[in-house]
């Protein structure tokens, strides 16, 4: 099993080949080299919460009689904020006020 196919396999949710390659990419997969559950758990399950982040920010999608719904985001956060918590990678924006006085 490849990468692609790996993380297709996660995260079944219609998204582009690129979202899944350039995810695979910033995570320092190649998405054609086979899947190896030692040397790239780290890496695949990051991709993964990448995956879960990017699924919350996408829009529901309707088409004729076809619905596809993210019904609670909240909790795909906290699966994805999981995932980030176990390698000590946190991904919430922060902001730094500076008073002049």
């Amino acid at each position: 099993m490849t990468n692609l196919e790996a993380i297709k396999s996660k995260v079944s949710y219609p998204l582009s080949d690129n979202t899944y390659l350039l995810v695979l990419l910033d995570n320092g997969l190649t998405s054609t080299a086979t899947y190896d559950t030692d040397s790239d758990k780290r890496s695949m399950d990051l991709a993964q919460a990448d995956l879960i982040y990017i699924l919350c920010t996408q829009a529901n999608l309707t088409e004729g009689g076809f619905a596809i719904k993210i019904v609670d985001r909240a909790a795909l956060m906290k699966v994805a904020d999981g995932i980030y918590n176990k390698y000590g990678v946190f991904r919430k924006p922060t902001a730094k006020f500076v008073s002049k006085w």
